[in-house]
């Protein structure tokens, strides 16, 4: 029987990758954890398949992602969540990074209002909006200097969709396959930073094998 990365093991994991997390915020996320597991199992806010492996299909995944923000997040910065879900790796982001205000968007109401409740039970320094991408990015008047995208589109629609919030210099961070490059059509004056996951990673979670961590942005000019 496949072993189940248990809850405290991911908070051991963590504490090796510089990722220690202080009691209340382990709190906070055990509480994220508990309330997805008995929210998915009334909604399909995640795969029903993966509801027994959401620590290594989805948590640690998320987790990447803050290892790679903090290399360049600044205090006071907002961040955007691009197609949040079920929160990965939106929640995980906020937790982190609760000095900086993260704005969580889908345009699933049932995921939203999962969103929220999350939001308020452990009072994160976050929004949650209900509404389509373009949509909001067109109307949008606030900067944004990190943005981030799990499992969203193909790398041309994301660079499509975010390129007026690029202009204004901000890094969309996301995970793609090895063949990532197939998913752009043009390069433009976008450079583009791609890292293989690293191995450590790997073992804990097999979602993260053959990927690779990308990081958009608009060249200096």
């Amino acid at each position: 029987m496949k072993h189940q990365f248990s809850f405290q093991e991911l908070i051991a994991f963590l504490k090796t990758v510089d990722l220690d997390l202080a009691i209340d915020k382990q709190n906070k996320l055990e509480s994220y954890y508990n309330e997805l597991v008995l929210y998915a199992q009334k909604h399909r806010v995640v795969s029903r398949n993966d509801v027994s492996s959401i620590i290594e299909r989805h948590l640690l995944p998320s987790f990447y992602f803050v290892s790679e923000i903090k290399k360049s997040l600044r205090d006071n910065q907002n961040i955007l969540d691009l197609g949040s879900g079920a929160g990965f790796p939106a929640i995980v982001i906020s937790l982190c990074f609760n000095q900086n205000h993260t704005t969580m968007i889908d345009s699933i109401r049932k995921k939203t209002l999962f969103l929220s409740k999350i939001v308020s039970m452990n009072t994160l320094n976050a929004k949650v909006i209900n509404s389509r991408l373009e949509e909001f990015i067109a109307q949008s008047k606030i900067h944004f200097p990190i943005l981030t995208a799990r499992a969203l589109a193909d790398l041309d629609t994301l660079i499509k969709w975010t390129y007026p919030l690029l202009k204004k210099g901000a890094e969309l961070h996301t995970l793609k396959g090895y063949n990532f490059r197939e998913e752009i059509s043009e390069t433009g004056n976008l450079e583009i930073d791609a890292r293989p996951i690293m191995s450590n990673w790997i073992d804990r979670s097999k979602d993260l094998a053959n990927k690779m961590y990308i990081r958009l942005r608009l060249k200096d000019v």
